[in-house]
């Protein structure tokens, strides 16, 4: 088993769990989601409410609370793992120049490829310890109620996917750069491009497309495709149900984006107490849906289930786009430490 790992993988690691760093991390992520959790269950449990603004029933409330504390663990994991990781990588290539140590690590036996990969993977392993770490709490949300185990699967794979982009991103920029401070500054400035860039981009496109007429505004899902965080809100972010209920999340404006309620859209039927005119729904592709008669117009998801674009859901189209530009990542990375004489000197 030892000729079969990373000779950087096992030094990383032994470097990494030795120190008093590593327990402080851990100690601060679970203190931070265990008060994420307490905080979110004393807000939900008052009571949820629907977006007719009446009370959700009892039988509905306790699902509603305990997605809502899922769905805010999902969000604030994610936060952290791009706070973190970028701090785990970001000095893994540029603290070796620094050091002065790189060059007789690129002159041993170990390609280039495998001491980048080896370096990831130890900051992955870390993350992944972190995940393992917080699973009792996430059990808190499934013990509530509202989600399933395939959510938490779902979430898990999420975070650790964000993580690996993450890793990859901060290893091309430690590889770029000759200092740690550069390195830290350029990979935490990558990570906020990806979040806050994409979201301010698509929210001036949704406010300019609003402001032109009265149709719903629909701006290219594109905008978001480099986002993570719009990645997770498409994967385990929920639309309200058919009585209007949706719990308390940080990814529902993320999720209105990307799939808006047919319900919210405009109707051309009016109000009609007898339930006899035929109402029509705009969807979001501008296509007019027939309702049938106002009953279905408040069922929203009967609507929702008949627009159907055939096309692949937004978060698979994301994590290939990040995956692809993580493989780019990890190119560059490695041939920039290939050849130690003309880049060291």
């Amino acid at each position: 088993m030892a000729a079969l790992v990373n000779p950087v993988l096992a030094r990383e690691l032994k470097e990494r769990v030795r120190g008093w760093k590593a327990p402080a991390i851990i100690t601060t992520y679970l203190v931070m989601l265990g008060a994420v959790v307490y905080l979110v269950y004393e807000a939900e449990k008052s009571g949820a409410t629907n977006s007719f603004g009446f009370s959700a029933a009892a039988a509905t409330r306790s699902s509603l609370i305990g997605r809502g504390i899922f769905e805010w663990m999902v969000f604030f994991m994610i936060l952290l793992v791009m706070f973190i990781v970028p701090g785990l990588t970001a000095s893994a290539v540029a603290g070796e120049r620094e050091r002065q140590t790189l060059v007789p690590l690129q002159v041993t036996l170990l390609k280039p490829r495998s001491i980048i990969l080896g370096k990831i993977s130890s900051a992955l392993a870390f993350i992944f310890l972190l995940i393992i770490a917080a699973m009792p709490l996430l059990s808190v949300a499934f013990l509530i109620g509202g989600i399933t185990i395939g959510d938490v699967f779902k979430a898990v794979g999420v975070v650790l996917a964000t993580a690996v982009i993450m890793a990859c991103l901060s290893m091309a920029c430690s590889s770029l750069t000759k200092r740690v401070q550069t390195a830290t500054v350029l990979s935490y400035a990558v990570a906020l491009l990806l979040i806050g860039g994409s979201t301010l981009a698509y929210g001036v496109a949704y406010a300019i497309d609003e402001s032109r007429g009265f149709d719903a505004a629909n701006p290219p899902e594109e905008l978001l495709i480099g986002n993570p965080m719009a990645a997770v809100a498409d994967l385990v972010g929920t639309n309200a149900n058919r009585f209007g209920e949706r719990p308390s999340s940080p990814f529902n404006g993320i999720r209105d984006w990307l799939d808006p309620n047919p319900f919210a859209n405009s109707f051309d039927g009016g109000f009609n107490p007898g339930f006899e005119e035929p109402a029509r729904a705009i969807a979001p592709d501008g296509r007019i849906i027939d309702g049938g008669n106002f009953n279905e117009q408040f069922f929203a998801d009967e609507f929702a289930d008949r627009v159907d674009d055939g096309d692949q859901p937004f978060w698979l189209k994301s994590l290939v786009a990040l995956g692809t530009l993580s493989v780019l990542a990890v190119v560059i990375s490695a041939r920039r430490i290939r050849t130690p004489g003309t880049v060291e000197r």
